[in-house]
């Protein structure tokens, strides 16, 4: 039996999927909670009297932050949709 085979096998036998997936859910939450701390500051930095190219710049970094925020949602609500 391959190694990798078996490791998979012993893993759904003791159930370790669902605990991996726990763990993947806890990482997500704290990474998106990191990403809105990460948004509301550079709101902040938008309210400061900036050249244009600057707020340029940091609308830019708003909306990949935004898109990140997005994605991680649509990662974590498919993850609680698995584990039921």
């Amino acid at each position: 039996m391959n190694i990798k085979k078996f490791i998979k096998k012993v893993k759904t036998t003791l159930g370790l999927g669902k605990f991996e997936k726990a763990n993947e859910k806890k990482y997500i939450k704290s990474l998106l909670k990191k990403l809105r701390l990460k948004k509301a500051a550079t709101l902040k930095l938008l309210e400061i009297k900036r050249t244009k190219k600057e707020k340029k710049e940091i609308n830019e970094d708003l909306e990949i932050i935004e898109l990140h925020i997005k994605k991680g949602e649509k990662l974590l609500t498919k993850l609680k949709m698995e584990t039921k």
